[in-house]
């Protein structure tokens, strides 16, 4: 899957493409020291709400998962509210990936 999301990635045209840790809370964090201290603690280059509870199912049942992301806004570029034209965008970049993993595993 990693294979094809780069693949997917050479194509994109909206923004670039980073690969690395995204981690996950259970509420919306605001705080600039919190996400500081999860960037320099663990890596994170952005963090999101769902991920957690799809990565779980995924290892409980031996299921390759990955996480990708648009970032719509970021507070700490005072970036408020959000571009709602990330969705078809990231809409845009999955079918992409999903098109290159798919011709991976015919």
């Amino acid at each position: 899957m990693l294979d094809a999301a780069r693949r997917a990635a050479a194509l994109y045209k909206h923004g670039r493409v980073v690969e690395g840790t995204i981690t996950t809370c259970d509420s919306w964090n605001c705080e600039v020291d919190r996400i500081t201290f999860l960037h320099e603690s663990y890596g994170s280059l952005a963090e999101e709400m769902e991920g957690d509870a799809v990565a779980q199912v995924c290892q409980s049942f031996d299921v390759p998962f990955l996480d990708v992301r648009i970032i719509s806004n970021s507070i700490l570029l005072n970036q408020d509210p959000w571009d709602l034209g990330t969705g078809p965008v990231c809409q845009e970049y999955v079918l992409s990936l999903l098109r290159a993993y798919w011709q991976d595993v015919r």
